[in-house]
């Protein structure tokens, strides 16, 4: 076999290989950024339903007077801080949850406002969540005008 031959064998051999190597690092790094959503996705999951169980109150139908109030916008200061919950998020959720709690520290808001409120802030985290869509939170608050 003449030099030219071996050589361009040899070329076209170790191009194969770097091709396979970039296909399975490639393949690697999609499957490490997909464990990674799907890890993040988790944690946000269990912080959601944390910040979900802060609402109840809102849905018990019993107004709380300016202590209990206080009790709830300061559960979700620490929610939002504690772990770094804040970062999950949404602007959507995060706008919603900040009125909510200048709402809450207000005792001029009718408690009627604030279970409003809470309510809008369960379908956004919802929303972020994918259980359901903007189209079905649209449709909610439609019906309730």
């Amino acid at each position: 076999m003449n030099a030219t031959v071996i050589a361009a064998v040899v070329s076209g051999v170790c191009a194969l290989i770097a091709a396979v190597v970039t296909a399975v690092a490639a393949q690697s790094a999609r499957y490490a950024a997909r464990a990674l959503r799907v890890e993040i996705t988790q944690q946000r999951l269990d912080a959601y339903k944390e910040l979900w169980g802060l609402t109840q109150a809102g849905s018990v139908g019993t107004e709380l007077d300016g202590e209990s109030r206080q009790k709830i916008e300061s559960a979700m200061f620490a929610w939002y801080f504690t772990s770094g919950n804040g970062i999950f998020l949404s602007a959507r959720s995060r706008d919603v949850l900040t009125a909510l709690q200048a709402n809450l520290r207000d005792e001029s808001v009718p408690w009627t406002a604030i279970v409003e409120q809470m309510s809008v802030l369960r379908a956004s985290l919802r929303e972020d969540v994918g259980s359901i869509g903007p189209s079905d939170h649209r449709r909610r608050t439609r019906r309730r005008s």
